[in-house]
C-alpha cells in the first residue's frame, strides 16, 4: 500500500467490500504514528539539558542514555549501555552501592525519589549531581528513569558561603565590640556575642530570647522608624537609650547595616556605649 497511488489507497480504504485492505490501512497508520512518536521521543530524549538514564531496576543495568549523559560522564552511548549504575557512582561513603540500592527501592515503592549524590566520570573524576528517580513502564517493562543534573557549581557556591559564614561567626563571637544580629521584621535578637552579654548583663540565651524593644527605651514608633532607615541604608548610625538587666539605662551608639543570611534579611548591629560626662 505504500507503493500504490494516493487515489488507489483512498479507494481501498473507503471501499466497504475491501475489509482486508481496511485492516491493512489501519495497521499502516498505526505503524506510521508509532514511528513518529518514537522519533519525537528520541529528539526530546537527546535534547534534554539533564542527563537521562533508563535503568533495569532488577539488575542495575543501564539500558539507554541520552547525549547529555555522554557529555557529562565522558562515555559514548555504546559504552554507557555496557555499564551498571555502580560504574558511574562514587562508591565511597556515604555514596555506596548499598545506599544507591536503597534510593532505587524507595523510587520503586513511592514512584519517585530525589536526592543529591556524587557521580564518577570515565576518567575517575567525582562530581556532585542531583538525581531524580522515577518509576516508569516502557515497552511493557518496568524501568527506572534517572534524571541527573550537574550541581557542582551550586555546591561550590554553598561551600564558599559556608566558609564565609564560619569566618563571620568566629569574628562575631570573639570580637571585643558588642554585636547583635536582629531580625528586620520582628526585631527578634537572633544572635549576640560575648561582648554584648557583658554590656547588658544578660546571658547569650537570655538575649536571643528577647526582642530589641525589650532593651530599647524609645517609643516603638521611633524605634521602627530608625530600623527602617537602617534597612534602606538612609542612615546607619543612631544613639539609643538601652536598659541593662540591672535596670540601669545607658546611651548606646548603634551602627547597623542590613545583611542577607540563610535565615533571611537581618540587621547587623555594632554597639558602643557612650560615656557621659558626670562632671559637666
Amino acid at each position: 500500500y505504500l507503493r500504490t497511488t494516493m487515489p488507489e489507497f483512498i479507494a481501498a480504504v473507503e471501499d466497504p467490500g475491501r475489509e482486508q485492505q481496511d485492516v491493512l490501512a489501519n495497521r499502516v497508520k498505526k505503524i506510521v504514528d508509532r514511528e513518529r512518536m518514537e522519533t519525537n521521543y528520541r529528539e526530546l530524549f537527546d535534547k534534554a539539558n539533564d542527563a537521562i538514564f533508563v535503568e533495569d531496576p532488577e539488575t542495575g543495568e543501564i539500558l539507554d542514555v541520552n547525549e547529555r549523559m555522554c557529555e557529562m560522564h565522558g562515555y559514548t552511548r555504546e559504552e554507557a549501555r555496557d555499564l551498571r549504575v555502580r560504574d558511574v557512582s562514587a562508591n565511597k561513603g556515604p555514596f555506596t552501592v548499598e545506599k544507591a540500592e536503597e534510593n532505587l527501592q524507595k523510587a520503586m515503592e513511592e514512584g519517585s525519589h530525589v536526592f543529591e549524590w556524587k557521580n564518577k566520570r570515565k576518567d575517575g573524576e567525582l562530581f556532585w549531581v542531583e538525581v531524580s528517580l522515577k518509576r516508569a513502564t516502557i515497552g511493557g517493562e518496568t524501568r527506572v528513569l534517572a534524571i541527573v543534573r550537574d550541581i557542582s557549581e551550586r555546591k561550590e557556591y554553598e561551600k564558599l558561603l559556608e566558609e564565609r559564614e564560619e569566618r563571620f561567626r568566629r569574628v562575631f563571637e570573639k570580637h571585643s565590640a558588642p554585636m547583635l544580629l536582629i531580625e528586620t521584621d520582628s526585631g527578634d535578637i537572633v544572635n549576640a556575642n560575648e561582648a554584648a552579654s557583658e554590656l547588658y548583663g544578660y546571658t547569650h540565651d537570655e538575649l536571643t530570647s528577647m526582642e530589641i524593644d525589650d532593651i530599647n527605651t524609645l517609643p516603638d514608633k521611633e524605634v521602627k522608624r530608625r530600623r527602617a532607615e537602617a534597612e534602606e541604608r538612609e542612615q546607619n548610625k543612631f544613639v539609643f537609650p538601652h536598659k541593662k538587666k540591672d535596670g540601669d539605662v545607658i546611651d548606646v551608639e548603634v551602627d547597623s547595616v542590613p545583611i542577607e543570611t540563610d535565615k533571611g534579611s537581618m540587621l547587623f548591629s555594632i554597639l558602643r556605649e557612650i560615656e557621659t560626662d558626670e562632671t559637666g
